[in-house]
């Protein structure tokens, strides 16, 4: 997929760029995590520690190769994959992921279909960033793929009389649009703003905080999941 905003800039990161970097930069992280470090809480994910989140992500990729695909992204989908990995070690999960990655990524290679995984990864290695105090990741590129990827899923999902959304990241001098439709409302804010926000890493009130022109009615459409009830900053 090349993702190209209304202003003409093409993203030439791929989704098989982007989950590999992502997958080896993780995998670096978690040898430098003692038993708990691994354990620690995810603000962003109030259920998950860091380890049930790298599980998640193992599991992600084991249930593409196996064909487990029916319910993906339901909530029982990602519960199996932590609850699979429960009495595994982060090291453990970390080495089914090494195992599978040569696999993986040729079905990457294969089937576009499976390139939102690098958008999941992205969001959950922001996750394990911020619960750590890390600095997290905001490469224009890898910024461009995670806005484009979910602006063409949520155009594809939006909902019937929904007036579409403009978003327009600034600082990657880049927009998008959610929705088939013109565009009745814009948001303005940093590419990694808006990508959080619209994978439900931000409050209500952070998303109203936004440089909104017009936001109703359809404001409650905007994140990809429901709005954490607390503040998430990072």
């Amino acid at each position: 997929m090349q993702v190209t905003s209304e202003k003409g800039h093409p993203a030439m990161t791929t989704g098989i760029d982007v989950y590999q970097h992502l997958r080896t930069r993780l995998l670096e992280l978690a040898a430098t995590l003692d038993e708990s470090g691994a354990e620690a809480p995810v603000p962003a994910l109030p259920l998950w520690t860091i380890r049930d989140t790298y599980a998640h992500s193992v599991g992600v990729a084991a249930d593409i190769l196996s064909g487990n695909t029916d319910r993906r992204g339901a909530p029982e989908w990602t519960a199996v994959q932590v609850e699979d990995r429960a009495k595994l070690t982060l090291d453990e999960i970390c080495a089914e992921w090494t195992a599978a990655a040569d696999r993986f990524d040729d079905r990457l290679r294969a089937d576009r279909g499976t390139w939102p995984s690098a958008f999941d990864l992205w969001h959950h290695e922001q996750d394990i960033r911020a619960a750590l105090d890390l600095p997290v990741d905001r490469d224009p590129d890898r910024l461009r793929f995670v806005l484009g990827t979910i602006a063409q899923s949520a155009t594809a999902n939006w909902p019937d009389h929904t007036p579409a959304v403009r978003l327009v990241a600034d600082d990657l001098d880049a927009e998008w649009q959610l929705g088939p439709d013109n565009p009745t409302a814009t948001v303005h804010a940093s590419g990694y703003e808006l990508a959080r926000v619209t994978a439900g890493r931000r409050s209500r009130a952070q998303a109203e905080a936004l440089g909104w022109d017009n936001p109703s009615p359809h404001f409650a459409k905007l994140p990809a999941f429901s709005f954490p009830e607390r503040d998430l900053v990072e």
